[in-house]
């Protein structure tokens, strides 16, 4: 009985070792580098509706002008985007609002020399430092968690949507935070899908997106709160707007 028992002990410390061993072992390959963890902040902020599933992210640095900023290439499953990084630390991330990224209309792998050349001047690319143009935001836990949760509740964020666009039984709404103030106003990437299928079977397709901002306490300017979104290649024009109509202070 004792030499059963000996043996049922030994063979737990045996699982219990194997299970260690493997989450070390994940750790270890699923930690992410400060290079990666440092583009994926600047995106997460800077572009409305990046979605943080695991695995689906992907950054790829591309170059470095004379004074260390730093163009990358991002993507999340939606349109990919060409993104220039003024600079870092161990804490932040700094770049410049509404104009640090380019939503790229072509493959992952390519884009428009003339767009590329026109987010380069945008972003001073090769000309001294400007702190007074930037803006910064906390760097990522990791790729997959944001440090700044939303202070707003969902539950909250979607009512403030559906005052002007009630909820229904056709469409899938989902309310997603981007985007924080100095004030505490948060931004919002709002997309709502409809089943297009003639069938049984569901087919969601994307019906419209929106960008919202509420105040801090959850209370929204009702004419100038909401935004559509008709042509993705207008983004960074559509934040400049939603945001100076709303006092935001990036």
């Amino acid at each position: 009985m004792k030499m059963k028992r000996m043996k049922t002990i030994g063979s737990l410390l045996i699982v219990m070792m194997i299970i260690l061993f493997s989450i070390s072992i994940s750790g270890c390959f699923h930690k992410d580098s400060l290079e990666t963890v440092t583009m994926m902040t600047q995106a997460f902020y800077a572009i409305p509706g990046v979605h943080n599933e695991p695995h689906s992210p992907h950054s790829k640095f591309i170059e470095t002008d004379n004074y260390g900023r730093t163009l990358f290439l991002f993507s999340s499953g939606s349109p990919s985007a060409l993104c220039i990084l003024q600079e870092s630390d161990e804490k932040y991330v700094y770049y410049y609002d509404n104009v640090s990224f380019l939503i790229n209309s072509y493959n992952y792998n390519m884009y428009n020399p003339d767009e590329l050349d026109a987010l380069k001047e945008a972003n001073d690319w090769n000309e001294k430092l400007d702190d007074s143009k930037m803006i910064k935001r906390e760097l990522l836990k990791s790729t997959l968690s944001r440090t700044r949760k939303s202070e707003i509740s969902q539950k909250r964020a979607n009512e403030s949507f559906y005052t002007i666009y009630p909820d229904n039984d056709k469409t899938m709404t989902f309310v997603i935070y981007s985007d924080y103030s100095q004030t505490g106003q948060e931004l919002f990437y709002v997309e709502r899908q409809q089943n297009v299928s003639t069938t049984e079977v569901y087919n969601y397709e994307v019906l419209d997106c929106y960008l919202m901002i509420l105040n801090a306490d959850g209370s929204f300017d009702p004419d100038n709160y909401l935004i559509k979104v008709d042509d993705w290649d207008q983004i960074n024009t559509l934040l400049a707007e939603i945001k100076e109509k709303n006092g935001w202070v990036g």
